[in-house]
């Protein structure tokens, strides 16, 4: 997410008042002083680091992968291959806001984690088997992009040849937002095959964002409240220069396939997007990602304006993250932030039992509000009307209440009762939505989604795959705020006060309102997802290959083992075959299904043996808090499988709740085994329909599980919430764990009806 740039840009020389009347001839009387005695901040931000060249054991990979070939001949799948577990979203602090994020005024910060940081996180720490590193396309200059893969270079070759450890890929996010549904598309990461000169563009392309999201240093009330650290914030200063110095080319001057990166080319669309890469003439692959989280997206967002001719493109778009460490974008719920008038004005919706409109909640507060200053109950009730009649007009209804806690909104705008939702969820950007509908602008060939689903961290500390245990909040998740109340004050300046008339007044000071949007969202950021591929052999070919069959799977964490086959599916020459997750087929008869699924390996506290002699103690601190991928040999139980049918639009408006089946089936699976397995058929299949499977672990402890841990009266409304902050709000030690299933997300398996006419 760009967050940061939004606002640096007005942050004036609040705090430095203060902080210069600090014994300047001690950093440690400043008020803004950051204690740092492990080091975290001492290296150059800039510096890219090498990677860690000790490697790791062939042993312990040839134990992984036996692991799993051995969970799965119990589980009666004789078929050969592997399950490899990678992250493809990576962010390092090459990216704005990930550097922001990591500066020592930050809660939990614990310094710069550059390219060669999430090498050797991903080889020691979490022990993928893959990743792929996803930097904002905004934020690069010719410099960092080739630095970035000079380090990923290096990762491969200390990684081994014949069966190596670990695989790094190299990518980009184009990190897009409009202001208006129709203007907005979304982030979306590119994913490239090799590491060779041959297998990379010369430089990434950034979303149209980039050509007036530049800029915004922090200015000198940072290193005047912690002196101690100035040259880091220099550092921050000057890496902004830098990208503002990298200009966005000028709209339609193309850029030779081989052409100098003296400018960062742009595309403003998903299809200036394809059109800029099929100049690079390189294998790729795309996916959507972090599609529902409301903070940037408008309500009324949907996939209808992206399934255009224009925008469209199957061959490339395969895979859709739907689970990363910023939420949960599965599930088409059935409300709406406001409602849409035919004259084209909003109305505010009333709350109900699943839930409660921002807008609503905005009038509620500035009528609490107006009530404190004597006026009458139906004054106040006057005003509450207007203020959810402005606030129903508005993206932002947290505008209209300055000053407002974040236990004044409740849990007002967010997807209550569901799995770990994204922040102020929006409904119709969800997978589910994507796969049902249709656009019919050519009737002969409608378009339609055939996403598989892959999961992953969107981690912007350079720590791929950290969902491998439920510790470390500060370190393993994307909450952050200020260290202090005093670092508050230097980063967003003084709080606003309330307005007691509950008109509605612009507030004093807009930037820490959105400072309070912040801290709402903090109790959305969750351990990272990871995706699951099928692949034939441990190899780079291997593994793209298997992404781009879409035989993947994506999982909320943990690493359990998942398949999911269609045994009466028709192959490409007509023959009846077992077709795995990810397939598309077309047959006339009741398609029968087989899912099984192995739970993931309980964990060991610390990090084995061979990590400990691998990585200094304060190297595995500071990545990890001493914690890594350690298993036992005990796995944990599969709880049920569940199936969830849906059956795409056959015509233009089709309406969409009956076509979305969450859930259709439900089994549960033995109490005494961590294995599951289950067939179904489904015996009224008249449709083109898609199948997919969610695999649930027993009930465990998990960070943010409970999001704002909502508080209900009798008759089901909320009344209280208990929010995890990412600043000084809540203790860094405070993992704000809730009781909750993890689990595994299939791709899914496209059926076709042979009589019907919509292919």
């Amino acid at each position: 997410m760009l967050t940061y740039q939004l606002v640096r840009a007005c942050f004036g020389m609040v705090g430095l008042a203060i902080a210069v009347n600090a014994t300047a001839s001690d950093p440690r009387l400043q008020p803004g002083y950051v204690p740092d005695p492990n080091g975290y901040f001492v290296h150059d931000p800039f510096q890219p680091r090498s990677v860690n060249a000790r490697p790791v054991p062939a042993a312990v990979i040839a134990a992984r992968d036996e692991a799993t070939q051995l969970a799965g001949r119990v589980a009666g799948r004789i078929a050969p291959g592997l399950i490899l577990f990678g992250d493809m979203h990576v962010h390092t602090t090459y990216s704005e806001d990930a550097f922001y994020w990591n500066l020592p005024l930050v809660h939990g910060s614990r310094g710069a984690n550059p390219p060669a940081f999430a090498c050797d996180y991903a080889r020691n720490i979490s022990q993928l088997d893959f990743f792929w590193l996803t930097d904002h396309a905004e934020s690069y200059t010719p410099q960092r992009w080739h630095s970035s893969i000079d380090a990923l270079r290096q990762c491969a070759a200390v990684s081994g040849q014949g069966m190596p450890d670990m695989m790094p890929f190299m990518g980009f996010e184009w990190s897009q937002t409009g202001r208006t549904p129709e203007t907005h598309f979304g982030h979306h990461n590119v994913f490239f095959r090799g590491l060779g000169d041959r297998d990379l563009p010369p430089h990434p392309v950034a979303s149209d964002q980039a050509r007036f999201a530049r800029g915004g240093k922090l200015g000198p009330e940072y290193a005047a409240a912690d002196s101690s650290h100035e040259d880091y914030y220099a550092a921050f200063d000057r890496f902004m220069q830098e990208q503002t110095d990298t200009l966005a080319c000028e709209p339609g001057k193309l850029r030779a396939k081989n052409g100098s990166a003296d400018c960062l080319e742009v595309a403003a669309t998903p299809g200036e997007l394809f059109r800029a890469l099929d100049r690079f003439g390189l294998p790729v692959l795309i996916a959507p990602h972090g599609a529902t989280w409301g903070f940037y997206t408008p309500p009324e967002a949907s996939w209808d304006h992206e399934l255009t001719a224009a925008n469209h493109d199957p061959t490339r778009v395969k895979l859709f993250e739907v689970y990363s460490g910023h939420g949960n974008t599965e599930q088409y719920l059935r409300f709406e932030p406001r409602h849409r008038e035919a004259a084209g004005k909003y109305s505010c919706p009333h709350p109900t039992k699943s839930y409660l409109p921002e807008c609503w909640q905005a009038g509620e507060i500035m009528r609490k509000r107006c009530l404190t200053t004597g006026a009458s109950v139906d004054e106040c009730e006057r005003r509450a009307v207007q203020i959810r009649d402005d606030a129903a007009q508005t993206d932002q209804p947290s505008e209209l209440a300055p000053g407002a806690a974040v236990t004044d909104w409740l849990d007002a705008g967010q997807a209550r009762g569901t799995y770990k939702p994204t922040f102020r969820y929006r409904p119709m950007k969800s997978v589910q939505y994507g796969l049902a509908i249709r656009n019919f602008d050519d009737p002969r060939h409608p378009l339609r989604n055939t996403w598989g689903f892959i999961a992953s961290t969107d981690t912007h500390r350079a720590k791929p795959g950290t969902g491998f245990k439920q510790v470390d909040r500060p370190g393993s998740t994307d909450i952050n705020g200020s260290r202090s109340e005093y670092a508050e004050r230097v980063q967003y300046g003084p709080p606003p006060y309330p307005v007691p008339s509950g008109r509605g007044t612009p507030p004093t000071n807009p930037w820490f309102s959105w400072a309070s949007e912040m801290e709402r969202q903090a109790s959305f950021f969750t351990i990272g997802g990871i995706v699951a591929v099928h692949a034939a052999n441990r190899s780079r070919d291997a593994v793209w290959n298997g992404l781009q069959r879409k035989e993947v799977y994506a999982t909320s964490g943990t690493r359990i083992l998942l398949w999911f086959d269609v045994l009466n599916g028709r192959s490409g020459d007509g023959k009846i075959a077992r077709m795995p997750m990810g397939s598309e087929t077309r047959i006339s008869d009741a398609p029968r299904f087989e899912v099984t699924a192995v739970g993931s390996f309980k964990q060991l506290p610390g990090c084995p043996a061979w990590v400990k002699a691998s990585l200094q103690e304060r190297q595995l601190t500071q990545m990890a808090a001493g914690e890594c991928y350690n298993p036992s040999t005990q796995r944990q139980r599969i709880e049920r499988i569940e199936v969830v049918r849906i059956r795409p639009q056959n015509f233009s408006n089709e309406p969409l709740d009956p076509l979305i089946e969450d859930t259709w089936k439900t089994f549960d699976c033995p109490k005494d085994s961590s294995t599951c397995r289950v067939n179904f058929t489904d015996d009224h299949f008249t449709r083109d329909t898609v199948y997919y499977v969610r695999a649930l672990e027993e009930v465990t402890p998990v960070i943010n599980g409970a999001n704002l841990r909502t508080v209900f009266d009798e008759s089901g409304n909320p009344v209280d919430v208990r929010p995890c902050y990412g600043n000084y709000k809540t203790a860094l030690d405070d993992d704000c764990l809730g009781l909750i299933n993890e689990r595994a997300w299939s791709s899914p398996i496209f059926v076709d009806h042979d009589d019907n006419p919509r292919h």
